[in-house]
């Protein structure tokens, strides 16, 4: 009863257009749109090219342009959002280095359609560049509230980072491969330490796997299997992680002051990385008992988020979407105006004895002289 308006429907060009951008949506909220929207849509499309390959069978001609076939050959060349060509353009005409690299490791699969992971990593590669600047709103704010500059306060400062995207996000750009470079250096360092002391024990774990997924046994008993072979190494690892944590906090602080610098002084990108480092060079401790004060609600909210994604898993990004947003919200009630308003008040006081102090007794001694 519903098939042949679904099929008249489905055949048409719009109809087509639609459901095919509903597909995109799908993907970018973290759903698997060729999922969702070929449950629907295959069973019109196979229809239409049965009732084409009936046509020619009685010597007519197919009337249907679109069909399963328009859709797999012309539409989805390369998999979802035909991504083959996008994969191409990367490859050849990209300037980013970054860019280009996706464009490689993507362009086999999307010979053989599976473009998934293309789309998904370009998704997250631009919303983490669209979102770079996005806390620079947390700074405006706390700065004007330190400054006793509530009244200028409006809801525009929450999208600052958005408006002065293209001042911001130099800086920001700068802030972050700083620590991504000592990150990298770091996990260098410790995979090469654990292939020169327990090589051997890495060779075993493919064979452990294998067994699992034969067995069904799943990912946590191949683990208690590894812990229980070789415990020493399941102890170098965490003295590992102990240490990435503790440099990369370290590391953290040494930046800590670039946005507030920015905002503040108007330093950008090199000067402002510099300035940080000089700033805070006998303060990173300071910094550290700031944040440490504020430990246990960072514990709780992350806990809050890792319990919600756990539980809403089976939605791959979305999920993960969901719980952040969530933990947000929590965070936002519970503590984190405080620790925003106590960061600004630790970067005023540091600032106050670098540049206003000296800059007022110079004033001060002026004005003696005269």
């Amino acid at each position: 009863m519903l098939q042949q308006p679904l099929q008249s429907i489905g055949s048409t060009l719009p109809a087509t257009i639609l459901v095919l951008l509903i597909e995109s949506i799908l993907w970018i909220f973290g759903l698997h749109g060729s999922s969702i929207v070929s449950s629907v849509m295959n069973p019109i499309w196979r229809s239409l090219s049965a009732e084409n390959a009936a046509a020619i069978g009685l010597g007519k001609a197919a009337t249907h342009i679109v069909n399963y076939q328009f859709i797999a050959n012309f539409v989805k060349l390369g998999g979802t959002a035909a991504t083959l060509g996008l994969a191409l353009v990367i490859v050849f005409t990209a300037k980013s280095s970054r860019y280009k690299a996706l464009g490689k490791l993507s362009l086999i699969p999307s010979l053989f359609n599976g473009s998934e992971n293309t789309f998904i990593s370009l998704i997250s590669l631009v919303l983490t560049i669209v979102f770079l600047t996005f806390s620079h709103g947390y700074i405006v704010t706390t700065l004007k509230v330190v400054r006793n500059n509530s009244e200028s306060l409006s809801d525009d400062d929450a999208f600052v980072g958005f408006r002065r995207f293209k001042e911001l996000f130099p800086t920001y750009l700068v802030s972050g491969l700083v620590l991504f470079v000592v990150a990298f250096i770091l996990l260098f360092i410790m995979m090469f330490f654990l292939i020169m002391f327990f090589g051997n024990v890495f060779s075993e774990i493919p064979y452990l796997i294998v067994n699992s997924a034969f067995s069904q046994s799943g990912t946590y008993n191949v683990l208690y299997s590894l812990i229980q072979a070789v415990p020493s190494l399941v102890l170098v690892i965490l003295l590992f992680v102990l240490i990435m944590i503790i440099v990369m906090v370290v590391a953290s602080a040494f930046v800590f002051a670039m946005p507030y610098l920015l905002e503040q002084y108007h330093m950008t990108t090199m000067t402002a990385l510099k300035e940080s480092f000089s700033l805070m060079q006998n303060h990173i401790w300071d910094l550290i008992k700031l944040e440490l004060s504020f430990l246990g609600w960072m514990i709780l909210v992350g806990i809050i988020q890792g319990v919600i994604g756990e539980l809403l898993m089976f939605i791959p990004v979305l999920g993960t979407l969901i719980a952040s947003i969530v933990s947000g919200l929590i965070a936002i009630y519970v503590y984190l105006p405080k620790y925003m308003v106590s960061q600004a008040i630790f970067f005023e006081e540091l600032a106050y004895y670098r540049y206003e102090e000296p800059k007022q007794r110079f004033q001060g001694e002026y004005q003696d002289v005269e």
